[in-house]
Parts: C-alpha cells; sequence; structure tokens
C-alpha cells in the first residue's frame, strides 16, 4: 500500500508492494530513490495515482488527512500532475500550510502570495474560515484604494473608472490620466449621464476613454513630445496631425525595433521552411493582399501596441512567395494561429511537422 508523509519539506513516498521509496525535498528541489540513493530528474512512478488517491480520503474527511501541510502539498500535486510541478510553488504552498490554511484551488500568482504572507496571515489568524482567494481580494482592494487615494477621491465621477482601469497605464502616466479626466475628457464622453449609463453601455464609454488616452500616450511617446497637463482635446488633434505626417516612419521604426527584441525568440527555420519577419508597414499588406486574411487590417496595429507577434512562414524554394501566417502569443511563445490562403488550416505534411518543431523552439525561448 502507498503512503506519502510530509515533515520538514521532505515528501516521502513509499510503496512496498512495487518496492517504491522516495523522498522529494522541495527546499532544495531534490528528488531521491532512496532503495539506490541516486537523484531522479522526475516525480517518483505512480507518484500521482497516489495522490489521488489520498485526495479522496481527504475529501471523505478522514483524520490522517487533518495534516495542513501534506493535505496541501497533495492537493497541489493532484491539480498539477506530473509535468506541471514547481518546487517554488510548493515552497509557498508549504508556507500557507504553516499559517493553517487549508487550499481548495491553487493559486494564480504565487509571487504575490510571497510578497503578501504577513498580511495573509493576519487576516487569516483574524478570520479562520477566510479563504485564500477572499484574503488575496480583500488585500488587492485595499492596495489598490491606497494606490488610488493619490489621483481621485472616492466621491469623484470618474472613480469607479479609475480603480477599473488605472492598471492600464504606467505609474508615470497616473497623474495626467487623473488630470485629463477632471478637466473635460470624463464630461465628454459621459455628458452628465452617468447616473442613467449602466451594463454594456457603461463598459462602452470606459473603453473608448480608455482608448483615447492610450492613443495620446502612445503619440507622444512615438513623437518624443513631453505629456502636458493643459487642454487634452487640443493637444491630441496636435499630436494626430503630427503623426499622421509621420506615420509611416514612425511604425515602421516601431516594427523594427519590435523584431529586433524578438529576433532571437523567434527566428527559425530548417532544411524547407523559414520563419520571415516583417520589416514595414508594406510586408504586412503584401501579406495580407496575397493571403486574402486580415493580418494587415486587423494584426498590424496589435503588432504595433505590442499585444502580438506575427511572422510568415515561406518555402525556402520561394522566399518570396506568401505561404502561411503565424501569429505567436507574446507572452508564452504559443502559436494561436498557423493559417494558409483565405485562412484556410495547413495541410501540408512538411509543413504541419514544422510548425511541431518551431513550437518546441518557442516553447524554449519565452
Amino acid at each position: 500500500m502507498a503512503t506519502i508523509t510530509f515533515d520538514k519539506g521532505i515528501i516521502t513516498y513509499t510503496d512496498n508492494e512495487n518496492n517504491y521509496n522516495y523522498s522529494i525535498d522541495i527546499n532544495n528541489g531534490i528528488i531521491t530513490n532512496n532503495r539506490t540513493n541516486r537523484k531522479n530528474k522526475s516525480l517518483p512512478p505512480k507518484f500521482i495515482n497516489a495522490c489521488t488517491n489520498l485526495m479522496r480520503k481527504r475529501w471523505a474527511g478522514e483524520k490522517d488527512m487533518n495534516n495542513c501541510h501534506l493535505s496541501n502539498i497533495i492537493f497541489y500535486f493532484y491539480m498539477r500532475g506530473n509535468k506541471e510541478y514547481n518546487f517554488y510553488q510548493l515552497r509557498i504552498i508549504d508556507k500557507l500550510s504553516a499559517i493553517g490554511m487549508y487550499i481548495t484551488t491553487l493559486p494564480t500568482d504565487y509571487a504575490v502570495i510571497e510578497k503578501n504572507m504577513a498580511r495573509i496571515a493576519k487576516r487569516h489568524k483574524d478570520s479562520p474560515n477566510s479563504t485564500l482567494q477572499g484574503i488575496l481580494y480583500e488585500i488587492q482592494q485595499e492596495d489598490t484604494a491606497k494606490i488610488i487615494k493619490n489621483y481621485c477621491s472616492p466621491d469623484s465621477l470618474y472613480y469607479d473608472y479609475f480603480r477599473k482601469y488605472y492598471k492600464t497605464f504606467s505609474k508615470d502616466k497616473l497623474s495626467f490620466v487623473a488630470y485629463f479626466l477632471a478637466h473635460g475628457l470624463w464630461d465628454s464622453y459621459v455628458r452628465g449621464e452617468m447616473k442613467e449609463i449602466e451594463g454594456l453601455q457603461k463598459n462602452v464609454i470606459y473603453v473608448d476613454i480608455t482608448n483615447t488616452l492610450t492613443d495620446y500616450f502612445r503619440m507622444c511617446d512615438y513623437l518624443k513630445k513631453p505629456y502636458e497637463k493643459s487642454d487634452f482635446f487640443k493637444q491630441f488633434i496636435a499630436l494626430s496631425k503630427t503623426y499622421k505626417i509621420e506615420q509611416t516612419t514612425i511604425e515602421n521604426n516601431t516594427l523594427k525595433d519590435f523584431y529586433l527584441r524578438y529576433a532571437n525568440k523567434i527566428s527559425f527555420e530548417n532544411n524547407d521552411f523559414e520563419v520571415i519577419l516583417p520589416t514595414c508597414r508594406e510586408d504586412f499588406k503584401k501579406e495580407a493582399d496575397s493571403q486574402h486574411n486580415c493580418v494587415y487590417t486587423s494584426y498590424f496595429p496589435k503588432v504595433l501596441k505590442n499585444e502580438t507577434i506575427v511572422v510568415f512562414i515561406r518555402r525556402k524554394a520561394e522566399l518570396a512567395k506568401s505561404y502561411i501566417t503565424c501569429e505567436i502569443n507574446i507572452i508564452t511563445g504559443q502559436i494561436k494561429q498557423y493559417l494558409a490562403i483565405y485562412n484556410q488550416e495547413v495541410t501540408d505534411k512538411n509543413a504541419i511537422n514544422f510548425k511541431k518543431d518551431y513550437q518546441d523552439f518557442l516553447y524554449t525561448n519565452f
């Protein structure tokens, strides 16, 4: 029968029937086969199955699962499985266990928990029945309120907007956002009707305000002009006129800098195919015209805003001819789209195999 124990950061897993005896040291990230005294690169065989069986005991309320450390560790491995565990995450789980907090869902941001562990411990002590998610939400709201009070008061007309969207803007922009909202920008969108505006209509207004502010800051940055606490719309109109004159040059330089930053992460080739990095607006337009897709109208603006990555896959025998348009997640490196002409799925087996190799390459680099 398999047993799992946990003591001072070390998980011990034994299964006499299969002659297993392993130690998993979460503090040092070392897995040891105690029978041979050799280090293992992966979790012991059938360890996840053993965690699943013990989870059933936890759900059944059996006494041997009242150990908070063991219960949480078992839950973590049950949820994450063999391929996705992380020793740093396990150490954070252990710290939560040390304050007596049973977890019912896995955290989404372990660094936030580590940073706020003392606050979590105090809140859990004061309110033992609170969930981790509830405590983190309270801490987030508290921190948000501290930030926002430097820019607008809770009775401000635009307080709700600021609370929801302040993270959209970097810290150096927040005082300008508050100034513009208080000096005409808010009124121009809301026109004193906010009490009657709710739901979808309110969200549309919030998005429009955010897009306008984002465009303002983007144009200032492109044109290397300082942000100014003066009439917003006069600035915006003047910037727009200048930006339109210099738009192509600005966008091409932005694009060049963008792909230069990611070149080592996304450049790839094999004997048959090569990844082509676009260098200017015209490259996107030509790709869209050749492939009959929306990469120019819909994705070129997103690339300029650093929201996604687009590359072109070409046959080496015909590098000048469009073949496959590929979109890559800018954070994870996951291939989101890999489409042939008219947005059709790729059927070329060699191109499908290239996608697999390219995806492995991207995961390694991101």
